[in-house]
């Protein structure tokens, strides 16, 4: 193990701090029966590995940290299983489940862990070559025991070092999965789900997909998914951010630009409208030219229809944002 001053993986993090991690060594026995074989990921709130069980059946360990507590996620992961047992949508085996879940202890903190079957790549990853990694993973194509395999193998060949942080805790470099062919998608990492239809107040969503109701203090609804999926969208398809991840300004100005000022009736009902927007609604900062966002894209195929379908997702007021059954029908999607 070697210590180095360059900051790499969860500590790279703003918001970073060390004894929120649980410090996991590689061979390490996790809940008693889950012995640590690879990195495969980090977050803000966990970090992820490759593990075998007692049957040496490989398997992913989440382990969160101290900080987040994973009460909710644990609470919505259990709603889900509750709905899931008697539906006959086939929507829930999109829709990424535990296979077992506990508690382990660190340093006094307890830390809330998840096991899940092994998924290949984000897809971001797959369609734009390693862009940040988000919460949509792919289903192993082919032989996953044998693709898991060579990521285990690659390992043992040339064994991953651990920085030694001040405090003595290691960090490890995540490894890739890699695969040629698409398998399914899979919704994952539900950290900061909620439960229910009802209106609410507060943070939600990682900021390249926060809906503006959420960053000017309004309260919100299900429709904020509406809006992240126009976003997801428009990355799957162009493969490029939409509001980048700079901070909250950046992106609401951002918005202002691709989609004009907010109308006062939600503005009205902002209590972070004086942040970015003086009196009568205009844009405490230095404005940018208006672009449509048809002129960031650079191909030579006209996409009205996939336009026409992200407007009507993309709107200031939540309220006119065309609902999933409606999206549904939508020409775009019939192409």
């Amino acid at each position: 193990m070697t210590s180095t001053p360059k900051r790499i993986e969860e500590e790279s993090l703003s918001r970073y701090k060390s004894s929120n991690y649980y410090p996991v060594i590689l061979g390490d026995v996790i809940g008693g029966q889950y012995v640590v074989k690879a990195k495969l990921g980090f977050g803000g709130h966990s970090t992820t590995w490759l593990c075998t069980d007692e049957r040496q059946n490989f398997k992913v360990l989440k382990v969160l940290t101290a900080e987040s507590g994973g009460s909710r996620e644990a609470k919505v992961f259990a709603h889900i299983r509750s709905q899931a047992s008697d539906s006959q949508n086939v929507g829930k085996y999109c829709v990424r489940r535990p296979e077992h879940m506990f508690v382990t202890e660190s340093k006094g903190n307890k830390h809330q862990c998840f096991i899940f079957a092994p998924l290949g790549p984000n897809l971001l990853e797959f369609v734009s070559n390693h862009i940040k990694p988000d919460n949509i993973q792919m289903t192993i194509s082919g032989n996953e025991d044998e693709t898991l395999r060579k990521l285990f193998a690659a390992e043992q060949e040339n064994p991953s070092t651990a920085k030694i942080t001040a405090d003595g805790s290691p960090i490890y470099e995540s490894r890739k999965m890699m695969q040629d062919d698409l398998g399914f998608p899979i919704l994952c990492d539900l950290g900061s789900a909620v439960i229910g239809e009802r209106s609410r107040t507060g943070t939600v969503q990682a900021l390249p997909y926060r809906a503006p109701e959420v960053l000017l203090g309004a309260a919100w609804d299900t429709k904020i998914d509406i809006w992240s999926l126009g976003v997801l969208i428009w990355e799957l398809t162009l493969g490029e951010r939409l509001f980048g991840q700079g901070n909250e300004v950046d992106t609401v100005g951002l918005m202002v630009q691709y989609l004009g000022t907010p109308p006062p009736s939600l503005l009205s009902r902002c209590s972070r409208r004086s942040e970015y927007f003086d009196a009568k609604g205009h844009w405490r900062y230095e404005p940018s030219a208006r672009v449509r966002l048809e002129d960031r894209v650079d191909v030579t195929t006209d996409l009205p229809l996939f336009f026409d379908m992200l407007y009507n997702m993309l709107k200031w007021d939540p309220g006119e944002r065309l609902p999933a059954s409606q999206l549904l029908k939508h020409p775009w999607l019939q192409v």
